[in-house]
């Protein structure tokens, strides 16, 4: 598989990829088939796509950057797929297992497609020039040209909102660094927000697409459609921090249950030393992301 692939999708006969010249072992092939058998007859979209796979640190690369990532051999297949659908559906994210496979997709429709090809959208644009047909119906036959993204105007877009993010981010830490009373549970609810405004602004500034309606895990997994910075960024330390991750990510449990926590001053200094953590690890991640569409205006 060409990791630099670049296919402009097209009206013909029914398409079924079976993964046979995928860099994969053939139980993830067979596993992966059966996946995506069975979300097309589950909803019999018009086109499913292959944007992204990650297997361990295996991947087809970025596609919203340049530069493909090497490929080395590891466990576990994970792909991120959109469904073509020819009208809105009433929910846009679903996710799918089987085997040692599984499938994070969103849902578009054909009318949003179009709109957003012809408005030169930089996620649809990609995902229609770069991502592999998995199947097809055979009533299929729409030809779209899409236009070709301004990036000098996108890259002036994405520093205005990640300077806005970064600067609401600094100001969400030095309230929680310097307050002169905050509660543990506060505290856990700030850095809740934390996550989800880095996650929201690295998706936009990244892929150019915030799927609707998904809550901060979902969006964390899904941001891998991209590249596993985030996810790496975010689960690369200790146990303690991903505990309080596991809590962030269910505020329930901080609304219902923070007083049976036995949370403490202690507790309190370490969410904030990891929402410190949290705003240096998007920092970086945005001027990463400026740096690259500064690179591919360059070329």
């Amino acid at each position: 598989v060409d990791p630099n692939h670049s296919k402009t999708i097209v009206a013909g006969p029914p398409i079924r990829e079976d993964f046979s010249g995928f860099p994969w072992p053939q139980k993830y092939k067979n596993d992966a088939n059966i996946v995506v058998d069975k979300i097309y007859s589950s909803y019999r979209p018009e086109q499913i796509l292959l944007v992204n796979y990650h297997m361990g640190v295996l991947s087809k690369g970025n596609p919203f950057e340049v530069e493909a990532v090497d490929q080395t051999d590891e466990l576990k297949m994970q792909l991120y797929l959109v469904v073509l659908t020819k009208k809105n559906l009433p929910f846009s994210f679903r996710q799918r297992n089987f085997g040692d496979v599984g499938a994070c997709m969103i849902f578009l429709d054909l009318p949003y497609v179009e709109k957003h090809l012809a408005l030169g959208s930089r996620f649809v644009n990609i995902v229609w020039k770069k991502s592999w047909i998995l199947r097809q119906k055979s009533t299929f036959h729409v030809q779209l040209m899409p236009r070709e993204i301004d990036w000098c105007c996108k890259l002036e877009r994405i520093k205005l909102c990640s300077k806005n993010a970064r600067s609401v981010m600094q100001n969400l830490l030095m309230t929680m660094a310097e307050a002169p009373l905050l509660m543990p549970d506060t505290a856990l609810l700030l850095l809740r927000e934390l996550y989800n405004i880095g996650i929201q602004t690295y998706l936009q500034c990244a892929v150019g697409f915030i799927p609707k309606d998904m809550d901060l895990s979902a969006l964390l997994d899904w941001s891998a459609i991209a590249s596993t910075d985030v996810l790496d960024g975010i689960l690369n330390t200790h146990d303690l921090n991903k505990l309080i991750l596991s809590i962030i990510l269910k505020p329930q449990d901080i609304w219902w249950k923070s007083a049976v926590m036995d949370m403490d001053e202690k507790h309190k200094t370490l969410v904030i030393s990891q929402a410190r953590s949290a705003v240096e690890l998007y920092e970086r991640l945005f001027e990463g992301l400026i740096l690259s569409i500064e690179q591919r205006i360059a070329q």
